[in-house]
């Protein structure tokens, strides 16, 4: 509207064009800040949403359970092998792992 009003007083001749540049360049000044502000809020109002989440997360106990009396799982050798893995969400999306196979052996990365 700031604008608009300005490009009516340059049309009447209340202002020169060049009055026009130095309002619209003022107009900038002042919204580009604005902006940024709104988009610092909605990144912020984003992590406080994915921390609650997550803590939702972290009261849900786990599915699979130890017995009672179970002993400590004992590692002996280290190696983790995967042999012909296949992986997929749920059965109507793609493979995301389809046939992988690889073996990772002790002090070894991936």
């Amino acid at each position: 509207s700031v604008l608009l009003l300005s490009c009516q007083q340059v049309a009447t001749g209340a202002m020169t064009p060049g009055d026009f540049v130095m309002v619209n360049a003022y107009m900038q000044q002042l919204y580009l800040p604005l902006s940024w502000l709104g988009t610092i809020y909605r990144m912020v109002e984003d992590s406080f949403v994915d921390a609650e989440k997550m803590m939702h997360l972290l009261e849900i106990g786990p599915e699979v359970r130890d017995k009672p009396g179970a002993s400590d799982l004992k590692v002996s050798q280290g190696v983790v092998e995967f042999d012909q893995v296949g992986f997929t969400y749920n059965e109507t999306s793609n493979e995301v792992l389809n046939n992988i196979s690889f073996t990772v052996r002790p002090g070894q990365t991936l």
